[in-house]
């Protein structure tokens, strides 16, 4: 099934930030700040341990992870000299060096040092969603409830990407062809599925995600290919790439 490796997981610095070539141990180097995610997050987890592990060819521990605004948030915090790395995604560091949406400006002093983690866009529907793409769902104005993301959140923006692709630059513009949006994430979006709120969800998650394995045992679904003309915009113009989700990854019937 092939879908959209969305957003592999980057570390950026600004181009002024002044670094060094890593060789010999113990060598001295300025205090590095770090920027990942909210405090109780994974993202806070990894970035403080890539601390500790590049803090071992260092003297002093210069580097030091601290919780950040997250994939959004974070390129304006390093542009801006708040932090020197930071942890986003590909399609956000590319629209903050592009100045759009959701940036005011553009912040083109920025570029990635190293990808970490492929996060997978998942988007699934019931078996009588008459798409197999999300290409078809969108631009054959197929009537849905659509679980969503809320505002605010990454995964919401990835959406909203994924809309402007198609030439829906809102989410809620759904509304216009009699479908609507239904703004749940986690553990609320499996129950909305389970209990039948929505017939589509979208969700990000890293291969294999128990809550997509959670949803599509409790009520039948399919997992929707990108399509190819989408695809290819999303890949060469938006920051994304390409994603197979191996046979046999989640349990049902459709999956």
């Amino acid at each position: 099934m092939k879908v959209i490796k969305l957003f592999t997981l980057i570390i950026i610095l600004s181009l002024f930030t002044g670094m060094m070539a890593i060789g010999a141990q113990e060598s001295e180097i300025d205090n590095i700040l770090f920027s990942t995610g909210s405090a109780n997050g994974t993202w806070m987890i990894i970035g403080a341990g890539i601390a500790e592990k590049a803090n071992e060819l260092f003297k002093g521990f210069p580097i030091t992870a601290t919780p950040g605004p997250g994939s959004v948030g974070n390129p304006p915090v390093v542009s801006g000299g708040d932090a020197d790395l930071a942890m986003s995604y590909g399609p956000f560091l590319l629209l903050a060096i592009e100045g759009k949406s959701p940036y005011d400006k553009k912040f083109e002093n920025l570029k990635a040092v190293c990808s970490l983690t492929p996060t997978v866009v998942h988007i699934y529907a019931t078996p009588d969603i008459n798409a197999n793409t999300v290409e078809e769902l969108i631009s054959n104005k197929v009537k849905m409830t659509m679980g969503v993301p809320p505002t605010g959140q990454g995964s919401n923006y990835i959406t909203k990407i994924i809309f402007s692709a198609m030439g829906v630059d809102e989410i809620e513009k759904m509304k216009e062809w009699g479908s609507k949006p239904y703004y749940a994430s986690g553990p609320d979006l499996v129950s909305g599925w389970r209990d039948r709120h929505i017939n589509v969800a979208i969700s990000t998650y890293n291969v294999p995600a128990s809550a997509i394995d959670e949803s599509l045992m409790g009520r039948e679904g399919k997992l929707l290919d990108m399509g190819e003309k989408l695809m290819d915009e999303l890949v060469n113009r938006r920051g994304f790439s390409e994603y197979i989700i191996p046979a046999g990854t989640y349990h049902g019937p459709l999956a």
